[in-house]
């Protein structure tokens, strides 16, 4: 599955994908847009700042060459454009490369995806049909509110997100039992469990928090780590705050920080 889904995304860079079983075997990930050959290149101008595709998109409804695309809310696929690259998240992988807009025409350049397996088929059969339909996308069309891609067979609708409010977030300390989370306004974070201590930094898309770098700067393997529904560190996740409550969620479940006093 996650081989046939590196060929899907790398069919958008125009790279050949060779389906035997040898090369399955040797592929480890799809290549990235630095490292796919140069598409054929079409006399496209490169879009202006400030048009009404750029911004952060969620899936709404989506059909593919092989059927709809399931919408699960606890697995949100969203899709960020700025002025020359995309990217997101599909159910369970990162995806992301370039792209030219002539008009309404779109083509893609160089895209590529993780390769983690989805928690079930169902989420893995919803993100392969997905990318099915990325493939086949070459007209774009959109609005203040609205995002419609659209080829061969497939059709994809998305609605604007709205930037998180962060003030509330930023720079205060949340503890939920003995695990305490900082995100400082410099996109900087700290996070302990128990004795156990990451830093690195963190970011926002697509109405979520990531985070792209994290290291261990403290390790005590030997007292017992509490376990939490959502391993900030590991994934994104939404946050919303109400007084002193933070609430993060990611597929489904959630966990409530306090602020410290």
């Amino acid at each position: 599955m996650r081989s046939a889904l590196a060929c899907l995304l790398v069919a958008l860079g125009t790279v050949a994908c060779d389906s035997s079983p040898e090369s399955e075997a040797g592929r480890s990930a799809p290549p990235s847009a630095s490292e796919s050959p140069a598409p054929t290149r079409r006399p496209v101008h490169s879009p202006e700042p400030g048009m009404p595709y750029e911004g952060d998109w969620t899936l709404v409804s989506g059909t593919s060459p092989v059927g709809p695309i399931p919408i699960d809310p606890d697995y949100a696929i969203t899709l960020v454009l700025t002025e020359r690259q995309a990217g997101g998240r599909a159910t369970c992988n990162g995806y992301g490369g370039g792209f030219k807009i002539d008009g309404t025409a779109f083509h893609a350049e160089g895209f590529g995806a993780d390769q983690a397996g989805c928690a079930t088929e169902e989420l893995d059969e919803a993100e392969t049909r997905y990318f099915a339909a990325l493939v086949e996308i070459d007209e774009i069309h959109a609005d203040e509110t609205t995002l419609h891609l659209t080829g061969p067979g497939s059709e994809l609708v998305f609605e604007r997100l709205p930037e998180p409010d962060l003030d509330a977030v930023v720079d205060r300390t949340w503890v939920s039992g003995d695990h305490t989370l900082l995100l400082s306004s410099d996109r900087t974070f700290r996070i302990s469990y128990g004795c156990d201590v990451l830093k690195g930094t963190w970011d926002v898309m697509a109405g979520r928090i990531y985070m792209p770098e994290a290291r261990r700067v403290a390790d005590c393997p030997r007292e017992p780590r509490t376990q939490v529904d959502v391993d900030v560190s590991s994934g994104d996740f939404s946050v919303s705050v109400e007084g002193d409550r933070l609430t993060i969620s990611h597929g489904g479940k959630e966990v409530v920080y306090r602020a410290e006093r």
